[in-house]
Formats: C-alpha cells, structure tokens, sequence
C-alpha cells in the first residue's frame, strides 16, 4: 500500500501516523550533449521538417539543436514549479558551454549540477545526490 496510497504524504511508522510531505526529485543524467541525434528524429517526429504533423516545436529555418535545448529549459522550469528538486549529472570529459549553461540553470541550484569524467567522479555525484534525497521511497 504505502507509499502510494496518497500520492501527496506518507505515514511513516513511528511518527505517530502523522502525515509527512513526500518529497519529488529528478536526477537528469546525460553525455553533456544537448542536441538531437544526427537524423534530427525525436519523440516529436524530425525536427528538421515542419510540415511533419507531429511536430510541435519547431519552424521553418529553425535550429533543431536550440529547439531541443529549450524544450528541455521548458521541462525543467515546469518541474521545478511543480516542487521536484532536479539533480544535473553530465557524464562526459567535456561539456559545451551552452550546455554546461542549460544543465546548470535545469538543476535546482549549482550544488545540484555534477560533471563527471570517469567512474569514481559519477560515483561521487550519485552518492552527494543519495545523501541528499535522504529518507527515499519510490514511486509509481
């Protein structure tokens, strides 16, 4: 049943069944690349092609990688609105600068942006995310 019985609170036990807020994160982890793949196809169709109906994005003459990287601000400012804490890891030896911009300003605060450039750096992240997040229950 717990935790998924209010999507709101949980009842931890031994807290005398008082309600505690439950907590929403997002730990968003990339190459450090924000851009659509080379054939410009996403889950919107290609974003190089405007007439496509399923584009929902995009104009005419428009750069498909900008288009991705603010959609992706967009998400990130919808989530954070909505109280989830964002966490940003890149996971590669170099990051653009543009992208470096738009993973920084996505996670709730500097603190909440890592770079990792070899395993033990993307352990460390993931262990300062884990403190952090603390008492952590799954949801559906």
């Amino acid at each position: 049943q717990l935790p998924f019985a209010n999507p709101n609170t949980y009842i931890k036990p031994g807290h005398g069944n008082m309600p505690l807020g439950v907590n929403r994160y997002i730990v968003f982890m990339t190459d450090g690349a924000l851009e659509p793949a080379e054939s410009n196809y996403t889950a919107f169709g290609y974003e190089t092609n405007p007439s496509n109906a399923n584009n929902h994005t995009i104009s005419s003459g428009s750069d498909a990688s900008e288009q991705h990287r603010r959609r992706f601000r967009i998400l990130c400012e919808t989530a954070k609105r909505a109280g989830i804490e964002i966490s940003t890891v890149a996971f590669s030896t170099g990051v653009g600068a543009t992208d470096a911009t738009s993973l920084k300003s996505c996670a709730t605060s500097i603190d909440h942006y890592y770079q990792s450039t070899d395993g033990a750096d993307l352990e460390d992240a993931f262990v300062k995310i884990a403190k952090n997040i603390g008492y952590l229950r799954i949801s559906q």
